[in-house]
C-alpha cells in the first residue's frame, strides 16, 4: 500500500522543524533537480517512477543532518529514516535510508526513486552538480577516514551511472542544470 507522500510546501516545513541548516537545503535542491530529471527521463523511456515521492525523498533526504551533527553517535541516513516513519513517511524514510554512500556495498536498491536519490546525492557537491570523479575526489579529501568503503563502493556507482544512462536520451554532464532554477 502507497504512503503519503507530503508535497514540496510541506517538505520545507520538514526542513524548517529538524532546524537543516540552509546549505544543506540548498545541495538538497540541487540532488532534487538531478533525481527529478533523471526520473523524467526514465518515465518518458518506459520506466515506473514516482515522481511525487522522488520528489519528496529528495528534498528529504538530509533531514537528519543537524541532529548527526549535533550528536555524532547518531547515524545518517539511519535518524534520517526514523524521523520520516514517526512523521508519517514510510515509503520516504525507506528511500531516505538507502542514500548513504555504503548502501550499495550492502544490498540492492529497492526502487528505482531508492537508486536516483542515491545517484543524485553523489552528483551534488554542496550546492553544484560535479562529476562523479569530482564528487570521489571530494569524498576521499574529506571523508579520508572511510577511504575503503569510499574505494569499494566507486565502481559500482559509476555502473549505476551507467544503467541509468543506457536507458535515457541524456548526456552524463548534467551541470548545465547548475544554470537552472530549483
Amino acid at each position: 500500500m502507497a504512503g503519503r507522500i507530503p508535497a514540496r510546501e510541506q517538505c520545507f516545513a520538514l526542513l524548517e522543524k529538524y532546524k537543516v541548516p540552509r546549505v544543506i537545503v540548498e545541495h538538497s535542491l540541487q540532488v532534487t533537480k538531478v533525481a527529478v530529471y533523471l526520473g523524467k527521463k526514465l518515465a518518458a523511456a518506459g520506466e515506473k517512477i514516482n515522481l511525487p515521492l522522488l520528489e519528496a525523498a529528495a528534498l528529504l533526504h538530509d533531514i537528519d543532518k543537524k541532529i548527526c551533527l549535533d550528536d555524532g553517535s547518531k547515524k545518517h541516513a539511519v535518524e534520517a529514516a526514523r524521523i520520516l516513519e514517526r512523521e508519517g513517511f514510510p515509503e520516504i524514510a525507506s528511500i531516505v535510508k538507502q542514500h548513504r554512500l555504503s548502501h550499495i556495498l550492502e544490498e540492492p536498491f529497492s526502487s528505482w526513486e531508492a537508486k536516483l536519490v542515491y545517484y543524485a546525492d553523489k552528483r551534488v557537491r554542496h550546492s553544484s552538480i560535479v562529476s562523479l570523479q569530482e564528487r570521489f575526489d571530494y569524498l576521499l579529501g574529506r571523508y579520508g577516514e572511510f577511504k575503503g568503503n569510499i574505494i569499494k563502493a566507486k565502481p559500482k556507482v559509476f555502473a549505476l551511472e551507467e544503467e541509468i544512462f543506457s536507458k535515457i536520451d541524456a548526456v552524463k554532464d548534467l551541470r548545465e542544470l547548475n544554470e537552472e532554477s530549483s
